[in-house]
This record gives structure tokens, C-alpha cells and sequence, in this order.
């Protein structure tokens, strides 16, 4: 039987740029649009790429050979170059983003590049294409990030489906007031899709009923209606919204309460916003709050103070060049703090002392004034159902200024002062806790008295007039509540024990570096935990009577110790517990605290 030979592959003739092209390289090198159209529209180089084993630019120009029909001149040569790239021409990307399909085919290992490429031009229309096509390639934050990068210079259809798309990204991160802006924010330029996502939001929520949107006063009752979904990220934008609606219909009181509110929780802009044309107590109170002092710069503060001077009243002048005194005195300002001190005397006022250091023989020991005030002491309605019988009744007590350590004594200090560690069971071990930053413990009150005599000898040149102490029960107790400063705290300095005492670690603790956990109020450390800390009163019952710098009772069996310690439970640690020992005894829980009077 007779073989007839087999047929040859028909070979395919390509001819660009005034040459026959055997290659796809010789191709890229040289080729003309005009050439390449009529072998595109009847197949011929699909074909040809197929022989060049080009499978994935063969059906690239097939699938999109409807769309190189309509086009002519340099956007049809541009398109062609995309399919011959090694990487795509992101002029092109960019500017015709259904393309977007393609590129990810053929350049997948490039896509974040391809991507960036069309974040750099903001092109919202490419972005968009990616974002509808590819939406799982980016995580939510990221696409929130992006989108909100371009709202502002989008023209309105844009920007109305930008805004939409960020509604819906708002709503899958549970940030339902940045959604409710968002959706509102494209219904004013003219969206009726996000309008209608609002109806649905508002007649899906029982509690927020529909027609949100006719007054600001609906734009209040909306927001106001969301305030408990908001979480934290969420809060303070939340609270400027407030404040600026509640602007739009006069009421100043609740938008000084709202950007308060906002600033406390450390947000700088609602900060900004409400210290514009601030009265002297707003400004104060912002800069006292620990949550927004830091928010700006001592010398930013400092202009705030100064722009407010005209606007105070003569009640407040005292307090207020006081403040100015103090400011001007940590930037080094020593002719314009002098000038605030005679203001302040002028007017029968005095200047109340900052804070004061000591070198005790090569050691530093940091004393923090506290201002005098009248506080409620005992059982308050923060300590709930935890307080004992020995703290009630609550009871007012006034107090002048005084000084009080920052830290518990510490092992160096001590050691600075007697020269030795304490003699009581051999001293400090490291099995609870040994170093100079540890705080000293073994300790009665009976030797606590030797080291402040001690002390009081070695200072007497820096004392200037005053003696250091004990603190008396009341003093210990103001400043462990944050004196002037307080936040109403149920341990001293936060409502969460973990952050400011070392607690409940009989079994595996001991004794931690001073200052290692958050200070309260005042800057004062560990007045909640570590060590307890020994006080100058005997231990009596409380009465309902007013008191006035009480020092306690004139005699008794037991000296008060306060605080809790390294080994005893939360309750111990209250602002209020109170505990009481023998003056002789002594331990590895009980240490000591200075105050300076």
C-alpha cells in the first residue's frame, strides 16, 4: 500500500516593517501597525503565534480582536505593543482598564506591580476594575486605605462610586459611622444607589427607624442612634461628627462636650477644634487629661495659654499665671516665669512648687508635688462591693500641698542612707527580688523612722525649711487616687489592675523593678502592688466627720500599711484597702514610700 506523504504545516508569512518576520523577536523589533491590522482581523498572526508557540498571545489577540477593529492609528499600536511586552505598557493599563482581565493572565507574577503602577497615576477607573475583578488579591484595610487616598480629587461620578465602595468596605471592618458618612457624603453629590443602601440600613435597624437624612437634627438622631455600635477606631470620628452637627443647629454646649470627649481619647484634631477660641478652663482641663497633654509640644501648649490671656477672668488669673509660670519654666523661659510669678503674687497668690529632686549621696530621689484639695476617703462608689468594714464610712478630708516619692524607697537608696541592707531575716534575697532598682522590703516601721532621720541629716542642705516623712494615711490615699487629677479610679491609676500592679504572685513572684508597670495620675508608681507601703498613723475606725490634714489616732497597736503587695489579691490593691501592723514587725511584702512636708 501506498503512503501518501504526509502534509506539511501550511507556513505562515508575516510581514511587517517592510520585512518577512520568522520570529517573534525580529517582530517586536520591527513592525507597523498597518501591517499587522489586516493579519489580526483574518487571523493570520494568531496563527502565527500559535507556530511560535505563543499560545497565550495567540488567544490574547483572538479575545480581543473585536476590540483592535475599532481601533486606529497610535491607540491601535499601542494595543499591540501590550500583547509583545515583556511587562505591560502602563500608559495603556491605566488608561483602558478592561484590559485589566489580561494583564493578570499574562503578567500575574507582576500584578502588584501593575497595580502600583495604577495607584501611582490615581486612576480610579483601572483601580476600580481591579478592585470589582480582583478584590481578593488586597486585604480590606488596604483597599479602605486606597480608596480614601483618591475620594477627595475625583470628579462627582467617581467619587459618588468611590465613596459607595468605601461604604461597603466600612461595613465588612464593623465601622458602621464611616459607613453612614461614607453612603451620606455620595447621596449629596447624587447617588441613588448609596441612598438607597441608607434606607436599607435605617429600615433593617429598629432602633434607627428610616428618613435619616432631612435635618441636621435627623443627621443628630442617626448618629446618636449609632453611638453604642461604634467601636474604638470608630469612636472618635464619631464624636467630631457630633460635635459638628450639633454646631449646625447652635447647640455649643454639646459640641464642647462631644470634642471633648474625642480629645480625652487622645483624637489631636478634636483637640485642635475645640481649643479654637477656647476659655482658660477648657484649655486646663484638655491639658491636665493625660489622654491629650501629649498631643502637642510644651511650646504649642504654651501658645494656646498665651492666646487665652485676654479672655480670663480675674477669679482665674491665679491659677492661670501660675500655669504660664510652669510652662515657662520647663522651656528654660526664666525672665517671662519670673514675670508670671509677680502676676500671680500681685493677686494674693503663690506659686505652687513642681516637682523636686535630691542627690542622696550619688542617688537621685524624685518627690512629686501634689496640690492640696478636699477629697472623698474610704469606701466611694468605684470600690463597689469589695470594700471592707474598716474603710466606711466615706468621709471629706482636706489636705494641704505636700511632696510625695514617685517610686517606693528602692534598695539603693536605702543602702545610701544606713549603709547597709536591713537587718531583719538577712536582708534582701534574690528569691524575692534584689537590686537597686527593687524596692526595699524587710523593713518595720520602727526602721523606716531611723532612715528618714538618717535622710533628713544627709538633705538638710537642699531641704530648704522642709523635712521628709512617712505620709499620713489620708495624704497616701489622695495621692494614690490622683489627687486633683483623678479619673476615679478603683486601683491607682487604672481600672484594670494589670496595668499598674504587680499582684497574686505568691507561688512564682516576687518583688519587680520600681516604676515597671504605669503610673497613676499624679506620675506615681506602684501605689497599687509591688510592696506594701507603711504609713505615719496608728490604724482607727473612720467617722462621718469632715477632717482637715487628720493624722490619725493618738495611740493604737497597729501602724497602717497600704497598697497590697506582690503576694495578695486585687482587693488588697484598692485605693481605699487599708491594713495594719505591728511597728516592729517586718517582711518581704512591706516597704516604704517618702512624702516631704
Amino acid at each position: 500500500m501506498k503512503l501518501e506523504p504526509k502534509a506539511k504545516p501550511v507556513r505562515i508569512r508575516i510581514k511587517s516593517g517592510g520585512e518577512e518576520h520568522s520570529t517573534l523577536e525580529s517582530l517586536k523589533r520591527n513592525f507597523s501597525v498597518d501591517d499587522l491590522k489586516p493579519a489580526v482581523e483574518d487571523r493570520r498572526l494568531s496563527r502565527w503565534l500559535k507556530q511560535q508557540g505563543q499560545n497565550e498571545l495567540a488567544e490574547g489577540v483572538l479575545r480581543y480582536q473585536g476590540k483592535m477593529k475599532s481601533l486606529s492609528g497610535n491607540d491601535y499600536l499601542g494595543f499591540i505593543k501590550l500583547f509583545f511586552a515583556n511587562e505591560p505598557d502602563i500608559e495603556t493599563v491605566t488608561d483602558d482598564y478592561s484590559l485589566a482581565d489580561f494583564f493578570y493572565g499574562k503578567w500575574e507574577k507582576n500584578f502588584d506591580r501593575v497595580f502600583e503602577r495604577c495607584c501611582e497615576k490615581q486612576s480610579f477607573a483601572a483601580i476600580h476594575y481591579f478592585y470589582k475583578t480582583y478584590k481578593d488579591k488586597k486585604n480590606t484595610d488596604s483597599w479602605i486605605e486606597l480608596f480614601e487616598s483618591l475620594k477627595d480629587g475625583l470628579e462627582p461620578k467617581n467619587m459618588a462610586n468611590c465613596l459607595a465602595e468605601l461604604a461597603i468596605l466600612y461595613g465588612e471592618r464593623n465601622m458602621p459611622i464611616k459607613k453612614i458618612r461614607s453612603l451620606c457624603s455620595a447621596i449629596a453629590i447624587g447617588s441613588k444607589d448609596a441612598e438607597r443602601e441608607l434606607q436599607n440600613m435605617t429600615q433593617s435597624d429598629s432602633e434607627m427607624g428610616a428618613n435619616a437624612l432631612n435635618s441636621p437634627n435627623d443627621w443628630l438622631s442617626l448618629l446618636e442612634k449609632f453611638e453604642k455600635k461604634a467601636g474604638h477606631s470608630d469612636k472618635c470620628e464619631f464624636l467630631r461628627d457630633l460635635a459638628i452637627a450639633y454646631k449646625s443647629v447652635g447647640d455649643l454646649n454639646r459640641v464642647k462636650q462631644f470634642l471633648t470627649e474625642a480629645a480625652q481619647m487622645g483624637d489631636k484634631e478634636s483637640a485642635e477644634l475645640l481649643l479654637e477660641g477656647a476659655d482658660f478652663r477648657t484649655v486646663k482641663t484638655l491639658y491636665e487629661t493625660p489622654g491629650s497633654k501629649g498631643l502637642f509640644s510644651p511650646q504649642r501648649w504654651l501658645v494656646f495659654f498665651e492666646n487665652i490671656e485676654g479672655k480670663v477672668d480675674e477669679a482665674d488669673k491665679i491659677e492661670y499665671y501660675t500655669t504660664l509660670y510652669r510652662q515657662h519654666s520647663k522651656l528654660g523661659n526664666k525672665g517671662l516665669a519670673e514675670k508670671c510669678r509677680q502676676e500671680c503674687l500681685a493677686r494674693g497668690g503663690k506659686i505652687y512648687g513642681d516637682n523636686m529632686e535630691f542627690n542622696v549621696n550619688g542617688v537621685c530621689l524624685k518627690m512629686v508635688f501634689v496640690q492640696g484639695g478636699t477629697f472623698t476617703m474610704g469606701a466611694t462608689v468605684e470600690q463597689c462591693n469589695c470594700a471592707e468594714d474598716d474603710e466606711k464610712p466615706a468621709h471629706n478630708v482636706t489636705l494641704n500641698d505636700f511632696y510625695i516619692g514617685d517610686t517606693q524607697v528602692t534598695q539603693a537608696l536605702w543602702k545610701a542612707v544606713m549603709g547597709r541592707e536591713p537587718y531583719h531575716d538577712g536582708g534582701w534575697k534574690s528569691v524575692s527580688g534584689k537590686g537597686d532598682e527593687y524596692p526595699a522590703y524587710r523593713i518595720s516601721w520602727n526602721d523606716c523612722q531611723s532612715f528618714i532621720n538618717n535622710l533628713n541629716n544627709i538633705c538638710s542642705s537642699q531641704l530648704k525649711g522642709k523635712k521628709f516623712a512617712m505620709p499620713t494615711e489620708a495624704e497616701w490615699e489622695y495621692a494614690a487616687r490622683g489627687g486633683q487629677k483623678s479619673q476615679g479610679y478603683k486601683y491607682s491609676g487604672s481600672k484594670n489592675i494589670g496595668e499598674v500592679a504587680n499582684y497574686d504572685n505568691y507561688r512564682k513572684g516576687k518583688t519587680c523593678l520600681v516604676a515597671h508597670k504605669k503610673p497613676n495620675e499624679l506620675g506615681l508608681y506602684d501605689m497599687s502592688g509591688n510592696v506594701e507601703e507603711w504609713c505615719a498613723d496608728w490604724k482607727g475606725n473612720y467617722s462621718m466627720a469632715a477632717q482637715i490634714n487628720p493624722v490619725g489616732p493618738k495611740a493604737g497597736s497597729y501602724r497602717v500599711i497600704r497598697g497590697g503587695s506582690w503576694e495578695g489579691k486585687a482587693d488588697f490593691c484598692r485605693v481605699s484597702s487599708r491594713n495594719g501592723r505591728l511597728p516592729e514587725y517586718s517582711d518581704f511584702t512591706i516597704g516604704l514610700r517618702l512624702a516631704l512636708h
